[in-house]
């Protein structure tokens, strides 16, 4: 069987964290959209180039949709114009590496295909502008995805992409990517002594993986919380007050220290706490980002 992916032997981990590796497992590689089967698909920002691997096809051409349409009807490939460029034609192993460079905004599919022109493998390719979250001070997630590291921008999408599918039998939460690097509940956030991680610390080992730039906060996020005094027991999320004015200073702090590129722990003037407000969660990640193209919105 032939499959595209990011390629292998490379995992994201820290020693000091405690936690395994992620990927998990070879499967982790692979390009789902959600779940560990169906449609696979990745986004390139216009005019970036990526690595990829095909997987299982030696001897199979490597071609777009439109290169391949045009090889069957014996016109000149090279007058074709598609989204992307694949830098290897014709897989020599069954391990092949390959360069992807994203020409132009679009939709195409990436084939490989065996002399008998039967198609082995797809992937789905969308090229556009990754552009930031209006509302965010300093937008990470769209600044992975602008560039080139395949394996980084395979691991947000497998975040951006998990769904809350409900309770399972044994009243669990169940979710459409559950292998999704910031899931504190995945195999790879395991740890051997603490078992499953909070979703903080996990988050914060994570974010130093994925994120070339972050700012880490010397504090603690559950003994300072940035909430105004509890008069009784907490039973939903919106029983608890945020002092706006600290939380716009420690988000102000999070954000010089994003802009001025630096690694290096701050301490806050005023206690710690999550923006919810502001989408900012831990001083790591948006949720949200925009896909500047007419058929993909993530």
């Amino acid at each position: 069987m032939a499959f595209f992916q990011v390629p292998g032997g490379r995992v994201f981990n820290d020693p000091a964290s405690g936690l395994q590796d992620w990927p998990k497992s070879p499967e982790g590689y692979r390009l789902f959209v959600t779940g560990s089967g169906g449609d696979e698909r990745i986004g390139i920002h216009i005019g970036q180039q990526i690595e990829l691997q095909l997987t299982g096809g030696k001897d199979c051409r490597i071609e777009t949709r439109e290169t391949k349409s045009a090889r069957r009807t014996g016109s000149r490939t090279a007058d074709v114009s598609s989204p992307v460029r694949v830098s290897v034609p014709v897989a020599v192993s069954d391990t092949q590496k390959f360069s992807l460079t994203a020409d132009r905004p679009g939709v195409t599919a990436l084939y490989a295909t065996d002399a008998a022109n039967n198609e082995k493998a797809q992937l789905q390719v969308a090229v556009g502008n990754f552009k930031e979250q209006p509302d965010m001070l300093v937008d990470l997630i769209s600044q992975i995805c602008r560039g080139s590291d395949s394996l980084k921008i395979h691991a947000l999408q497998r975040m951006l992409n998990n769904q809350y599918l409900g309770k399972d039998a044994a009243n669990k939460d169940k979710y459409s990517n559950p292998d999704n690097i910031f899931e504190q509940n995945s195999q790879s956030n395991f740890h051997a002594t603490y078992r499953n991680l909070t979703c903080g610390l996990v988050a914060k080992w994570r974010g130093t993986q994925i994120f070339d730039q972050i700012a880490e906060v010397g504090d603690d996020w559950y003994k300072r919380a940035l909430h105004e005094s509890l008069s009784r027991k907490i039973r939903k999320r919106s029983d608890l007050k945020y002092k706006s004015e600290r939380i716009r200073t420690l988000e102000m702090q999070i954000f010089e220290a994003l802009r001025n590129r630096q690694r290096k722990r701050r301490r806050p003037r005023s206690a710690s706490g999550i923006n919810h407000e502001n989408k900012t969660r831990y001083g790591y990640i948006s949720q949200k980002i925009h896909w500047d193209h007419p058929d993909h919105r993530v």
